[in-house]
């Protein structure tokens, strides 16, 4: 797991990530596949949740070696915890970008579409440093964002987490400049 993740997760988080998967291979409807996966094979056993195909799903997280175990813990989060995962799979595949502090498993304060892509913010600043990543690392970690990032969001959206932990979604005007830093094409430091 390590290997194929590991230099966007750190060694604990891709063990912890290894214990989930297990979790999730104790469902017949998910072992399978994911045996597959770890022989080798390339032609998987489908699973379909809420409408979401498994080999689609790893498909598009890995077009090249399909990731079977991820995929298959998307599906069972979407399918047993719908609140805050509802629609994962959907966007899972997206690239984006994080801080540090969000990649670490801290709130995300602050996110803002640019050029097509989201970036994740820890403290509500632009970070010098950002990691690319996949959204599905974020919304692990986050997953009150799943919904809202679910939706499709012009360039200069922002979501900004409030003090009840809900997000509060502004759109980029000359007045959300102004008054939420919002910067029109993503973060320029």
């Amino acid at each position: 797991m390590e290997k194929d993740c590991g230099r966007l997760l750190s060694e604990r988080d891709c063990m912890d990530l290894a214990e989930d998967v297990c979790l999730v291979m104790e469902l017949d409807k998910f072992r399978r596949p994911v045996v597959e996966w770890l022989n080798g094979k390339m032609q998987f056993t489908d699973v379909i949740v809420n409408g979401f195909s498994l080999v689609q799903v790893a498909s598009a997280l890995n077009q090249r070696r399909p990731n079977i175990p991820v995929a298959a813990l998307l599906l069972y989060l979407e399918e047993t915890k719908p609140d805050p995962f509802r629609a994962i799979s959907a966007v899972a595949h997206q690239p984006c970008a994080a801080d540090q502090g969000v990649l670490e498993g801290k709130p995300c304060a602050f996110a803002v579409r640019a050029d097509e892509k989201w970036f994740f913010f820890s403290d509500g600043q632009c970070a010098n440093r950002l990691r690319e990543c996949q959204m599905w690392q974020i919304l692990l970690l986050n997953p009150r964002l799943t919904l809202q990032i679910g939706y499709e969001h012009p360039n200069g959206t922002a979501l900004i987490l409030q003090e009840d932990g809900s997000y509060l979604i502004v759109r980029q005007t000359k007045e959300s400049e102004a008054n939420y830093g919002i910067p029109a094409q993503g973060c320029t430091e």
